[in-house]
């Protein structure tokens, strides 16, 4: 090839790089977001707030905390509250299920109907009372941390972030950027740091109570695997225990407009869903929509776009609401959306996701369809 053509060549082929890494980076993502994203995945033990622990006892529904000696810090503060603290030291944890059929599930995992578990860390992500309690039981002062503090804070967020995919758990994101005062409590604690157990008291749960172990595998793997899930205990008091659907929205409604392009049909579509509000004055609105799919717009009804966040490889989108909407407020939202979502081998085609093809909010919520295909 002529020099001159070959040059030609590599200029277009490096523009066409060029564009595929521009567009392949993500879009600012919205500040508000990314700040506790950002505090989130770089917590750190404050050596300003140390307290000495002698026998204090921390009691959260049926599980019972029992720290009898050792240091315990409190990790920097989030958006100016405190939500974090790390125990080094001698401990123990207690729990009776409050149901027969859950103290015999406990009894498969442990052969006991209950836990009595000896702990030498733990790290506590809280949403209720317990930064009050912990300042009014103990005195903080600066002190030198533990020698392995900071590798524990490290570990146990291995169990709730994944960096990769830039995904961090649910349940606190929908706490710090929606409630951050929701009765939330999460405690991983352990005797030996390979062996974690887990319990947590899940607002956003119909059974709110969960108690968890690690899952057997690979030692890089960090998964959860629930072993007892229940009430709160002040529910079992009441004559009959009440479902309570706690989504933030119910989408009512789907137009969906899909667009099946080539020979192998390369997928974008446009959906409106038309929803009304659960929970008032959220800051945050959140659906799901399959991992590879990329979003390119969200508009909100009025034509205004919509500030929101999807990373790459991740199936949670979230919106910024925007305005507080109080309860029963009915909104739309359009996304315009494309991706990887059919895989063609030979003369078949498989959806690669049944359901996250469009955005959805509840699996269980109750909903009317419209779609069209158009297949260019």
């Amino acid at each position: 090839m002529h020099k001159r053509y070959l040059f030609i060549y590599f200029f277009i082929s490096l523009l066409f790089f060029l564009n595929a890494v521009l567009a392949d980076e993500e879009r600012p993502v919205s500040e508000e977001y990314q700040r506790i994203y950002n505090a989130l995945t770089t917590l750190e033990a404050d050596p300003e707030q140390v307290a000495e622990i002698k026998n204090v006892t921390l009691r959260r529904d049926e599980g019972t905390f029992l720290l009898k000696e050792g240091k315990l810090a409190l990790l920097k503060p989030i958006d100016g509250r405190i939500h974090v603290a790390g125990f080094v030291g001698i401990g123990s944890f207690r729990m009776t299920p409050p149901t027969q059929v859950e103290r015999e599930h406990l009894a498969r995992f442990t052969d006991e109907e209950s836990v009595n578990q000896k702990l030498k860390t733990a790290f506590f992500f809280f949403a209720d009372e317990t930064a009050s309690e912990l300042q009014q039981k103990l005195s903080f002062t600066k002190s030198r941390l533990p020698r392995n503090a900071q590798k524990e804070v490290d570990y146990a967020l291995k169990y709730l972030w994944q960096n990769k995919k830039k995904r961090f758990d649910y349940l606190f994101l929908r706490t710090l950027l929606n409630e951050p005062e929701n009765g939330l409590f999460y405690a991983h604690f352990a005797e030996r740091q390979f062996k974690p157990w887990f319990f947590e008291i899940n607002p956003y749960e119909d059974e709110e109570v969960r108690f968890s172990r690690r899952r057997k595998g690979a030692s890089f793997l960090h998964l959860r695997e629930i072993i007892n899930q229940f009430h709160l205990a002040s529910e079992y008091r009441q004559p009959k225990i009440i479902y309570q659907n706690k989504s933030t929205l119910h989408i009512t409604h789907f137009d969906i407009d899909v667009v099946l392009k080539g020979s192998r049909l390369d997928f974008s579509a446009k959906t409106t869903i038309d929803f009304h509000m659960l929970e008032a004055n959220q800051n945050w609105l959140n659906v799901f929509l399959y991992y590879k799919l990329e979003v390119d717009s969200v508009f909100w009804d009025n034509g205004q776009p919509a500030e929101f966040v999807k990373n790459k490889d991740n199936a949670m989108v979230w919106i910024k609401a925007d305005s507080l909407m109080p309860k029963e407020t009915a909104r739309s939202l359009t996304f315009h959306y494309q991706g990887d979502l059919i895989e063609r081998q030979k003369d078949w085609f498989y959806i690669q996701s049944s359901k996250g093809w469009y955005p959805l909010h509840d699996f269980q919520q109750r909903s009317t369809f419209d779609a069209i295909y158009d297949k260019n």
